[in-house]
Parts: C-alpha cells; sequence; structure tokens
C-alpha cells in the first residue's frame, strides 16, 4: 500500500491523520480562501470550474507533501514538517540582520508562511495541470511535472503579493518568499541520503544514469530556475527592475556568512546551467502529453 493510499484510508475510517496547530489551521485556511477566489475568477473569466482539494495535515517529520484523488475529490497532505521541523530548522539560523527578537521571529513566521504556501500551490499546480490523472511512470516526465510545478506556484505568488501588498513592500516580501523556498530545499536536502539526490556532486548533474534515477529536479536546480522567475519589471512613472535578486544575495550572504571573494567554478555552474536548460526543454513535451482545462 501506497502513502496515498495509507493516508486515504486513514482518512475514510476517521482515524487521526492530521498535525494542525492553530497557526498551521489559519494558514490552510487562508490557502483554501486563495484557491476559491481562483476558482471563482477563472469561472467569471473564461467559464471553466477548475477543481478545488481537501487539504489535510499528516504526522510525518520530513519535509513532504503530495496531491491524489479519490471518488472524485482532490486532496493534499502536508507532513507537519513543513511547519515544525522548518521552524525549528529557521530558528538555528544566524539572522544578524535582525536585531530584535520579536522581529525575528515575525520574520520566521513569514517564512513559515511562504514556504508553506508555496508546498500548497506547488501541490495543487499538480491537479491543475492534470499531473494527477496523467499518473506518468517515466522519471523524465516525472521532473519536468516538478519543474512546471515549481514554476506554477511561484509565479502565483509573486502575483498574489504584487496585488495584496502595497508597492513598497514588494521587495521584501518577494525575498522572503525566495528565502522561505530556499532554505525548506536546504532543510531537506541535509535529510536526503541518496547519493543521487545529493547537489553537491558535480555528476549528478549530466551522468545519464544517475539522472535516470531520479524522479524529481535536485534542489540546487529547483533553486536557480525559480531564481530566474525574479526579473520583475515594475511600469510606474519609469519602468524599473525591483531589486529583489540583489536583497536576497545580500541576506544569504549574512546568513550563510560568505564572504565577497568567494572563488567560484564557472565550469560547474555551467554544467549545472545546461542542466536546467534541459529540465525547462522538457516541459514542452509534458505539454503535449498531459491535456488542459483550455484544450
Amino acid at each position: 500500500m501506497d502513502k496515498a493510499e495509507k493516508c486515504l484510508e486513514r482518512r475514510n475510517n476517521k482515524r487521526k491523520i492530521y498535525y494542525r496547530t492553530e497557526k498551521g489551521y489559519n494558514l490552510v485556511n487562508q490557502a483554501q480562501e486563495m484557491i476559491t477566489r481562483e476558482r471563482c475568477v477563472v469561472l467569471d473569466e473564461k467559464q471553466i470550474l477548475i477543481p478545488g482539494c481537501e487539504i489535510w495535515f499528516t504526522d510525518g517529520e520530513v519535509i513532504d507533501a503530495f496531491a491524489t484523488k479519490e471518488n472524485e475529490t482532490y486532496y493534499m497532505f502536508i507532513n507537519k514538517a513543513i511547519i515544525e521541523e522548518q521552524k525549528e530548522y529557521l530558528e538555528k539560523l544566524n539572522w544578524k540582520f535582525l536585531i530584535d527578537s520579536g522581529i525575528k521571529e515575525e520574520y520566521i513566521d513569514s517564512l513559515i508562511e511562504y514556504g508553506l504556501y508555496f508546498v500548497i500551490f506547488h501541490e495543487y499546480a499538480h491537479i491543475l495541470c492534470g499531473h494527477v490523472e496523467a499518473n506518468l511512470e517515466d522519471h523524465e516526465d516525472k521532473k519536468a511535472e516538478e519543474c512546471e510545478a515549481d514554476m506554477f506556484s511561484m509565479d502565483y505568488l509573486i502575483n498574489f503579493l504584487l496585488h495584496t501588498k502595497e508597492s513598497i513592500e514588494w521587495s521584501s516580501e518577494i525575498e522572503k518568499l525566495f528565502l522561505a523556498i530556499y532554505f525548506m530545499m536546504e532543510n531537506s536536502q541535509a535529510n536526503e541520503y541518496r547519493e543521487f539526490y545529493n547537489d553537491k556532486l558535480i555528476q549528478n548533474y549530466y551522468d545519464p544514469e544517475r539522472i535516470e534515477k531520479r524522479d524529481h529536479p535536485l534542489n540546487a536546480q529547483r533553486i536557480i530556475y525559480l531564481y530566474e522567475m525574479l526579473n520583475i519589471l515594475i511600469v510606474d512613472e519609469k519602468v524599473q527592475l525591483l531589486p529583489i535578486r540583489e536583497g536576497i544575495i545580500n541576506k544569504l550572504k549574512i546568513v550563510k556568512n560568505i564572504s565577497e571573494n568567494r572563488d567560484s567554478n564557472v565550469k560547474n555552474y555551467n554544467v549545472i546551467n545546461d542542466s536546467i536548460r534541459q529540465l525547462k526543454q522538457s516541459l514542452i513535451n509534458i505539454r503535449k502529453k498531459i491535456p488542459r482545462l483550455t484544450d
């Protein structure tokens, strides 16, 4: 029995499978409101009713989540680690640019919130883009699905922040969104014992046998292609590029104590960048295989 079947069986038998703090409960309610709002907008503008889903917390202690479907209902199961273990991880980091302890606590809470939203809308993308029902088995297809879900979630949340926050907050809030994802993936990578998921081994980016073993992109690949999405132009009195990337790099240097003159391996970066280009190319193939709601 796979993890989806186990979670559904426990849910259907009304056995306790979920874990919710009050804060976690409120965040899930907020995410459900966001999904409902988008369903209403799409129905009004395109006369298409996109699916909703039930969201459940499980007591899993690793950073993970998945979406599935049973009896025409979509379900999303999210491990509590995305809130609890991730908060412990963030609290251990050196936030030297946050002097006041109260500000630090609020900042970490924001990272938890945005990290959870990223996971929820990543899983919702698997539902909305047809991945759940397509049930493709090829590892190249699976990696493409994960890439598409990442980009969908990031794109949605960036636009959500641009529409719900004041313009003076845009850069700082999108910085938090990216840092939330970065540190969540860093924490996840620290617990990844399988060599073919180690994003520090350059061989993993070009060796066909190692690539074939994986059904997810490497976390470093995911971080880079999400970082590339942060070129956000704003048009008001003039056209300007939000200084989001600069803010992120400066904060990472502080938190991770990275020196300005740290050597970079251009050859390795080119190998990684090439692997990302191939991954993006696979999105074209996956979109041909899976029918879209607008087809």
